[in-house]
């Protein structure tokens, strides 16, 4: 098909000469004439690039704007990178918006693309859905996580609100791994382009006792120089110069493979000077702590371990040694495969069955199929090997027959359920999306949950249900099937709590509003919301022992959560971890004390401070809360920074940090004005300050760095004339 403009211009810029054949039949499929399309292939056959033609046609017509959203941080930083550089070429702006990382509203609405995660796009639906008359393609990539509990529902009232707020849009759906795509498809009212080609070809097998069996029915002899099924499979690819990717369902497990592998490392491929260099990265990261010692220690071998424990600055570090071959194979949980666009010669499935509920499962087909997707590097591999190691116990023809040789499970729509309908009700009247009950049945039947429902009436039942719960909690009102968002229903929705959290922290605090940290920290590590620390056997003893002693500065009292004790007591030992934080324990303390990895660390301490902010916003609401607004806007504060009171005023300088900011305060530096006196030479006196550091810290105040510096010279050579 002859293509003009901006999408042939994007072809030119990326230096493409010719499609995959997906992406030719997308083009016939009418990619750039609007159409809605479904395009679910393999990994790395060019479904950002369809995307992308969709996202140049329509910009190009300059009255809308486009958006790219997806899952993870990870992926929508992966995109935010391409869509700029296109975006660069084809002269249309592009905005990301992740996370923490805030876009004002003026610059939204002059992006000609715009990148999230899932959530955020949810956001900015909720905080103005007319929003969406402005966009005339949406992108939902990775498709599949529609079966997602947790992010499931919120793609799905994206799609719904689409639907029914702004039907013209051309919506675009993303997936390596849809079943029932033709049913998919019907809900998106969307052109199919369903294909297995890949750029590089896949094979797939189950290794067992020396012998590679592929699904074809032939077989490869492996070395069995280790005895470790897993270490043999890594070094037989890297004998054939390729590098690995094992994945595990353990942290544990991750760590323990690494070890063994790094202790193979003569016989593994591997470029020293790239692992040296991010050995070394990793000792100079934030995080000082053993688990950065024992990722150095590995990486400088060729090998590696990659899970939620490490920080992002570690992942990443990780990551591009891997593509450099500095790193010859990665030990991880399911996580990388979710996250990252990191393809390897081998992909190499350790374990099948994971634990859930004290049970072994097996991991579903469509798991299975993520993970050996990765197999292959575009460009570098002329076939990506996927191999599944058998147990002892297992057939290697039954594992092919039910992981290699079946289709992914369906996909299913998650919003069954009055927990996750009132959640999404409150969305819709809140927003404004829906408050009449004709609105509301009409958006919900344009959801997948409605298209898949054998009967009608009991969504209607569990809807009626539903905005009872949420009348009697005073975050609705209304009559004669108009609805209204309270203020606190309001301020609900738009802070993205469950209204079953916001119920129960302000019925707490009402009654006992104290000005307690430990309190406070525990209150909003007892909701449903809460990102919380597991609990050990041997931890429960020590947090009895807790409980006893703060018990007077706790909001939530024990005696009501006795058929709840797990989850009573997670909620105290994360209170305890938070605490820590906050009072600067050092982080290799934190870390040991509460078996958690930085990575864990930072998702605990950026959702609670989530949750410490939404509820100074509630509290106002209230006339016996309204005094702790102040308090908690600090202990955000303090949670943000991980200190003390006494130096927010330091941390608050850019670059500064809660190390650096307590050794200002222990060097006499106690306050913004102090530092305002100092010169460079001062500061550089101070450990983990250098010359730049402390150049920035001076600028940022206001202070003229070359007039000081010229008066710290002129008087060190009077000094030293004199002398």
């Amino acid at each position: 098909m002859q293509m003009n403009g901006k999408p042939k211009k994007l072809l030119e810029c990326l230096g493409i000469q010719e499609l995959y054949p997906p992406q030719s039949e997308a083009l016939e499929k009418g990619i750039l004439e609007g159409k809605n399309l479904l395009v679910t292939t393999p990994t790395a056959s060019g479904k950002t690039l369809v995307a992308a033609l969709g996202i140049a046609s329509q910009v190009e017509k300059g009255v809308s704007k486009a958006f790219y959203t997806v899952p993870l941080r990870s992926i929508a930083f992966e995109k935010k990178m391409l869509f700029e550089a296109i975006g660069r070429c084809l002269g249309y702006r592009v905005e990301t918006i992740v996370g923490d990382l805030e876009v004002p509203e003026w610059k939204l609405r002059k992006a000609d693309v715009i990148v999230s995660t899932y959530e955020k796009m949810d956001s900015i639906i909720r905080k103005n859905p007319d929003f969406l008359t402005e966009i005339s393609v949406g992108v939902i990539d990775e498709l599949h996580y529609i079966s997602d509990p947790k992010r499931g529902p919120i793609v799905e009232l994206i799609v719904s609100a689409l639907k029914y707020k702004a039907p013209q849009i051309q919506l675009i759906g993303l997936s390596a791994t849809v079943s029932n795509a033709e049913e998919i498809a019907d809900w998106l009212n969307a052109r199919l382009v369903k294909t297995n080609w890949r750029p590089v070809p896949l094979r797939e097998g189950v290794y067992k006792t020396g012998l590679i069996h592929y699904d074809n029915g032939k077989t490869e002899p492996v070395s069995q120089k280790t005895g470790n099924p897993t270490i043999d499979l890594v070094l037989h690819a890297s004998a054939k110069g390729g590098q690995s990717i094992v994945f595990v369902q353990s942290r544990r497990k991750a760590v323990s493979i690494a070890k063994k592998i790094a202790g193979k490392h003569k016989w593994l491929n591997y470029d020293h000077k790239v692992s040296q260099e991010a050995a070394e990265k990793i000792m100079k990261t934030p995080e000082g702590t053993e688990l950065s010692e024992l990722l150095s220690s590995l990486v400088s071998k060729g090998a590696s371990f990659h899970h939620a424990g490490l920080s992002n600055q570690q992942r990443t570090i990780i990551e591009e040694a891997f593509r450099k071959q500095g790193v010859n194979t990665i030990v991880a949980t399911p996580t990388l495969a979710a996250g990252v666009n990191l393809p390897a010669r081998y992909v190499i499935v350790d374990e099948y069955v994971r634990y859930e509920g004290g049970f072994r499962t097996p991991i579903s087909v469509s798991e299975y199929k993520q993970l050996a997707g990765r197999a292959g590097r575009p460009g570098y591999d002329e076939v990506g090997m996927a191999v599944i190691v058998a147990r002892p116990s297992d057939d290697p023809e039954e594992l092919i027959n039910y992981y290699i040789k079946r289709p992914p499970e369906p996909l299913h729509s998650k919003l069954a359920g009055k927990r996750i309908l009132r959640i999404i009700l409150l969305a819709l009247i809140a927003s404004g999306l829906a408050r009449r009950d004709s609105e509301i049945d009409k958006l919900v039947m344009n959801t997948l949950y409605a298209a898949q429902s054998q009967s009608r009436t009991v969504i209607g039942f569990i809807l009626k249900e539903s905005l009872k719960d949420l009348v009697k909690w005073n975050m609705v009102v209304g009559e004669a099937g108009v609805y209204q968002p309270t203020r606190l229903g309001l301020l609900t929705s738009l802070l993205y709590l469950d209204p079953v959290s916001s119920k129960f922290v302000m019925e707490n605090l009402r009654k006992k509003p104290l000005k307690s940290i430990f309190g406070i920290l525990h209150l909003v590590s007892m909701t449903d919301d809460a990102q919380v620390v597991r609990l050990q056997r041997r931890d429960i003893e020590d947090l009895y022992r807790l409980i006893d002693e703060r018990y007077t500065e706790l909001i939530v009292t024990p005696e009501k959560f006795i058929e709840e004790e797990d989850r009573y007591l997670q909620a105290i030992k994360t209170a305890a971890l938070l605490e820590d934080w906050v009072n600067e324990t050092p982080l290799r303390e934190v870390e040991s004390k509460y078996n958690v990895g930085p990575g864990d660390l930072s998702s605990i301490v950026e959702t609670s401070l989530w949750l410490v902010y939404a509820l100074s916003r509630i509290v106002q609401l209230f006339p016996e809360t309204q005094d702790l607004h102040s308090f908690l806007k600090k202990l955000g504060e303090r949670l943000k920074y991980g200190v003390k009171e006494e130096v927010l005023e330091l941390t608050r300088i850019k670059g500064v940090g809660r190390v650096r900011a307590r050794l200002l305060y222990k060097y006499g530096y106690k306050a913004v004005a102090d530092l305002k006196k100092a010169s460079i030479e001062d500061l550089v006196k101070i450990p983990t300050i250098g010359y730049i550091v402390a150049r920035e810290i001076l600028e940022q105040l206001g202070v003229h760095v070359e007039e000081a510096e010229g008066k710290e010279k002129r008087e060190r050579e009077g000094i030293l004339s004199f002398t």
